[in-house]
């Protein structure tokens, strides 16, 4: 038995499919020319001055007082360059600038670090009252850049200190937020008893 042909093939059922790709965006007519944006040039950078710096740096590198304190001085209106008083942050200024901090001139120095072993028997400090030995007697005359001691050391103390007048280093060093572990390794003349660290643990 022959079995039934469809007419028009075997896929005669199906709906055809219409060739070729159909864009929905609608064509320009012929001979229209398209638009040309054009581009927009970047401002043109201001020239960096040689030497330029935040005025807040400027304060701190001369040793004065750190970066964050410097701040403060800008806001509270007690520095003045060139004979004008600057509250706003962000001023920048060159070298031969007349920067003034609660009138007194400060200059920008290099920044100069100074280590030193220091021995018993002088006190951590600028001056002393009382006229004892200071640490300040060990550098005098070893070099132009006004420098500070970081940190303290007791008087009858040894061991590293440094000198420095960075006062954004000083900050980092010495101020509480920034939770600086100091390590002290203490001589006894006498063995330590129970209670003895009992004080030393209550203070």
């Amino acid at each position: 038995t022959e079995r039934p042909r469809r007419e028009g093939g075997y896929n005669a059922d199906r709906p055809r499919r219409e060739s070729g790709f159909r864009s929905e965006k609608p064509r320009k007519p012929y001979g229209q020319k398209s638009e040309i944006k054009k581009a927009t040039a970047p401002e043109p950078k201001q020239p960096k001055i040689a030497g330029e710096v935040r005025l807040n740096k400027f304060i701190a590198n001369s040793g004065l007082c750190s970066r964050r304190e410097a701040d403060t001085f800008i806001t509270t209106g007690l520095v003045t360059v060139n004979g004008e008083i600057v509250n706003q942050l962000g001023v920048k200024v060159i070298p031969g600038d007349d920067v003034r901090v609660n009138g007194q001139r400060i200059k920008g120095e290099p920044k100069t670090y100074i280590v030193m072993n220091k021995p018993r028997g002088y006190v951590t400090t600028l001056s002393d009252d009382h006229d004892e030995k200071s640490v300040m007697d060990l550098i005098a005359g070893k070099c132009e850049q006004r420098v500070f001691p970081v940190g303290r050391l007791d008087k009858m103390t040894m061991g590293v200190l440094l000198f420095t007048n960075d006062g954004e280093l000083t900050e980092k060093l010495t101020h509480p937020s920034y939770n600086r572990k100091k390590v002290y390794q203490a001589r006894l003349d006498m063995n330590l008893k129970r209670s003895d660290m009992d004080k030393l643990v209550n203070g």
